[in-house]
Order: structure tokens, then sequence, then C-alpha cells
């Protein structure tokens, strides 16, 4: 015999149904934002590599790049225009009156305003004062717009760094740093357009292990190019025997890191190409299996060790590992440091082969010579070696 339902069974099995559902609901819309974060990180990460690249095709990465140029345009949407037509369109705005029918060449407040709240409220980059977060709008903002457009900017330092050694006995960090910001796009833009005259295509990239006998006097006439935009660019190694140290190569470079802007920013002081303070983004080439964590704890250290040896006069603003894959100013990282990796780690046998000629080339090109492995120091290359 079936036993018949009652109001009891159908009320204690309602909650368990709606539960189920609730909980399927959960899930449903967890996955919907795990989606939503993994699609707004991907946008972030394309950002930042446009940023590194120099590459400023597109509305949000100009508005991107002003805002990290410009630290007080984070404040006020106002400021971050004007700005904006300074850099991008002065040809039509020169800072003083605007010819009305210029008005509707430049580009609009609305505009720009929606790409830095896109930038800062979904990607967290270049944030606004914290009072400036909780309200936009005050009063008080058109006085202080005023103060804001007329405060000095702070320069800004973009450093590209690259890592080798780590199974020879010398650890080598080297950079290449771009220190004049006005010609950042365009010795990108340099390269871009030398590659098509050279038959080459924008995957074509330059690295030191990858050279090829026949790439040679290729890579030459690339390094050739670089020399020809010094003016704009600076190169920093920092060396360590890892033979006299008994520490985690981890610990190692990540000192190393930290040192090849030290030692880089007192060599640029010291020669008088740059003065403090600074804004410091570092990029760092992109390895396959580095941990997130080890990252983490590079950019806080970046940061404490700022801190300690600067005070306000160096600010790390922009950290990320972005690929070498169209970004040139990481090529010529990787080139520099695998020249000093391999006259150090890899003396010439012989008479050599094409990567020892080609660091070779490279080095008294940067009047640098490692035989005696001490400081070596020109005008726009150095080299520090850690007893």
């Amino acid at each position: 015999m079936t036993k018949e339902s009652t109001p009891n069974d159908v009320t204690l099995a309602e909650p368990i149904e709606q539960e189920v559902e609730a909980h399927s609901e959960d899930n449903k819309v967890s996955e919907q934002e795990k989606k939503k974060f993994e699609k707004r990180e991907k946008e972030r990460k394309h950002l930042v590599s446009k940023l590194a690249q120099g590459n400023m095709d597109h509305l949000l990465t100009r508005v991107a790049s002003v805002l990290n140029h410009y630290q007080e345009t984070r404040n006020s949407d106002i400021t971050l225009q004007t700005r904006y037509w300074e850099v991008f369109q002065s040809d039509i705005y020169n800072g003083s009156v605007i010819d009305p029918k210029d008005m509707y060449k430049l580009e609009r407040l609305t505009s720009i305003a929606r790409a830095r709240a896109k930038i800062q409220n979904e990607f967290k980059m270049f944030l606004a004062d914290e009072e400036v977060q909780v309200s936009r709008r005050s009063r008080q903002e058109t006085e202080k717009e005023i103060q804001l457009a007329t405060k000095p900017e702070i320069p800004l330092i973009s450093m590209y760094c690259d890592e080798s050694g780590k199974t020879g006995n010398f650890a080598i960090v080297g950079s290449l740093w771009v220190i004049n910001k006005a010609r950042q796009t365009q010795v990108r833009d340099h390269f871009s357009k030398w590659k098509t005259e050279k038959g080459l295509s924008a995957k074509d990239e330059f690295h030191f292990t990858e050279m090829k006998k026949h790439q040679l006097d290729l890579y030459k006439e690339f390094f050739d190019e670089v020399i020809k935009n010094s003016d704009a660019l600076g190169f920093k190694a920092v060396v360590v025997d890892k033979t006299k140290i008994k520490r985690p190569i981890d610990e190692i470079i990540m000192d190393l890191h930290y040192q090849v802007v030290h030692q880089g920013i007192e060599h640029e002081v010291s020669n008088g190409r740059l003065a403090l303070p600074r804004i410091v983004n570092f990029f760092k080439d992109e390895e396959d299996g580095q941990e997130a964590l080890y990252e983490t704890k590079l950019k806080q250290h970046l940061h404490s060790q700022f801190r300690l040896a600067f005070d306000d006069q160096l600010t790390l603003d922009l950290f990320n590992s972005v690929p070498s894959f169209q970004n040139v100013y990481i090529q010529m990282a990787d080139l520099y440091t695998g020249c000093i990796s391999r006259v150090l780690n890899h003396p010439k046998q012989g008479e050599g082969n094409h990567k020892d000629h080609f660091a070779e080339y490279v080095l008294e090109l940067l009047r640098l010579d490692l035989g005696a492995k001490n400081d070596q120091s020109q005008d726009f290359a150095m080299v520090h070696f850690f007893e």
C-alpha cells in the first residue's frame, strides 16, 4: 500500500528544492563573474602590453598613457582632457585659446572620461586619490582643477628588463631604459618602419639565443639603429658571481632587479641625463612557468626598496611582465643581456661563432670592456659588478 502524501511532506520537500535551485543559481552567477573577471583581466593585460610597446593606435591606450605620465590627470577629467589634447592633438591645441571651429576636431570630454572610467574602475589602474574616488564632483573641484592643471609634471622612465645566467657562474639582469617619454612612440614606429624596409614582419623578433649564423649582419644592423636612437635610450646591467654567494637563485635575481634600477639611476643622474623625482614603469620579460607569487614579491620588493633608498623621489607606478612579441624594447634588453652573458658565461673558443661575434660587436659599440670583470660606465650604457 502506498502512503499518501501529507501537507507536512510537501512542506519538508520545498526548502530542499529551493536550496538546490539557489545553489545552482549561485554557481551560475559565480561562473559568470569568473568569466567576466577573466575577460577583464585579459583586456587589462592587452592594454599594458600596448603601453609597454608604445602603441598609441587606440583611444583607450592614449588615455591610459596620459594617466600614466601625468599623475594630476587621474583626479580630474578636465585636466585629463587638456593634457590629452596637448600630447596627442598638439597640431590643434597648444595650451592657449581654441578656435571654436577646432572644437569639432578635438577629442570629446565624454569619450575621454568614458575611457578613463574603464581604466580606473574596471582595470584598477592609475587610480585617483581616495577622496576623489568617493566623489568625483565637489564644490571645490573647479579650483582644484586649476591647481592641478598648473602643477609641474613628474617625468617618467620606462624600464624593460631581462635576466640571464641562471645556469652559469654569473647571474645578470640587464635592461633597456626609455628616458624620453616623448620619443617612446617615435622610436617604436622607427623600428616598425625599419623592419618593413628589411622585409620583416611584425612577428619577426630579435632574440640572442635564437640568432642564426646567416642573421648576424641583420642583427648588427638592428643594433646600429638602436645606437642612432641613443638620445632617448639607456642600457643598464648588474652582474654577480654566483659562485661566491650561497643563496637561492630566485633571491639573487630579485635583488638584481632592484639593483639594476638603483645603479642605473645613479648612472643617469651622474651623467646629467636625468634628475629626480621620477616615476617608473617597470616591465620584465614574460617567462613561461614563472609563478605569480614571485612577481608579486618582486613588485613589493621594488616598492619597499624605492621608499628606503629614494624616499618619495622615485615611485613605482606600473609593474608588469610583458611578452616580447611585438615589443621592440624587451627585445633590445634581451640582446644587451644576452651579449653580456655570452662573454661572461661562455668564453669564446678559438675564433668563436656568430653569437660571439655579435656580442663583441655590441659591446664595442657601447664601449664596454668586460674582460677585467669590473664596473663599466659610458654615456648611456653601464655594467655594475657585485663582489
